[in-house]
């Protein structure tokens, strides 16, 4: 009886599977296959724009959860990608701000430069306010379509003795991003050291993404509520089940995929053997 139950599931989900790659049930597998591998290899590039000292580095760390940056160092002139996950599919990227740039690398020059309509989401960090430099470049950003979330950094720093928090947030929500950027825009109010508000930032960039990309941020990203723990089970879940069909497409054994906390090992065409666990992390991959 629960091997019936077991196999009804694994039906049902490659039902599913088939309407997520628009294909028909009799698609040779090799199509089928190549098309999974091809989403297995997606990335996600998310852009951290800001001055030195506003916090991203701290900011990356929150967000995935360990320390993956070192706050310690001091920012150079150049880009520094910082990238993880199953099969390296998570990319941070640190952006230099205006004010550090190296000779010849031009304001004007800056779009090209560091190839900007590649990421998925832009983070623009700031812990004061936005140079015009700042502004023109993110409304740029917004015309092309670009998604763009602002982040106040070290927000549990806010203080001012003849304002409440609340009226300072709003003081900033206003006069700093909605009479500049228009009022459809996002601010997220965090502290790296409190972990106020990496919950919403996350929310605000999963709603950025298409649901292949969201899988990626929910596999990698560190769960800050119940809801987010609940999506990153289910993304685990759907990857462990994309693996498992290519090892079946490949002769391997059935594998029970209901229970994304068992390891699954599954062979890829690239001749790796790998185990995916229910933490989202590739673990004893050899070539």
């Amino acid at each position: 009886m629960v091997g019936v139950k077991r196999k009804n599931q694994w039906d049902k989900e490659l039902e599913q599977l088939f309407q997520e790659l628009q294909v028909e049930e009799d698609t040779p597998v090799e199509v089928i296959a190549e098309r999974v591998e091809s989403e297995l290899s997606t990335s996600l590039k998310i852009g951290f724009f800001g001055s030195p000292g506003c916090g991203k580095s701290a900011l990356m760390n929150a967000m995935i959860g360990e320390r993956k940056t070192d706050t310690k160092i001091t920012p150079g002139t150049n880009v520094t990608t910082h990238i993880w996950g199953e099969d390296d599919t998570m990319l941070f990227v640190d952006l230099p701000g205006y004010g550090g740039l190296i000779e010849e690398h031009t304001v004007d020059d800056y779009w090209v430069n560091y190839d900007i309509e590649s990421f998925d989401v832009l983070l623009c960090c700031f812990e004061t306010k936005l140079n015009r430099d700042d502004e023109a470049f993110f409304k740029e950003a917004k015309e092309h379509g670009i998604q763009i979330i602002f982040v106040r950094t070290k927000s549990d720093n806010l203080y001012d003795p003849n304002k409440s928090r609340r009226e300072l947030k709003r003081e900033i929500r206003r006069h700093l991003i909605y009479d500049v950027f228009g009022r459809d825009s996002k601010l997220v109010f965090t502290s790296s050291k409190t972990k106020l508000g990496i919950g919403k930032l996350h929310d605000a960039v999963t709603e950025r993404l298409d649901a292949k990309k969201q899988d990626i941020f929910y596999r990698n990203a560190k769960a800050y509520s119940e809801s987010f723990l609940k999506r990153k089970s289910k993304a685990a879940h759907r990857v462990v089940f994309k693996y498992s069909f290519l090892a079946a497409g490949k002769g391997a054994e059935y594998e029970d995929v209901l229970d994304t906390a068992v390891d699954v090992d599954v062979t890829v065409n690239r001749n790796e053997t790998c185990r995916i666990s229910s933490g989202s992390q590739k673990k004893g991959c050899r070539k």
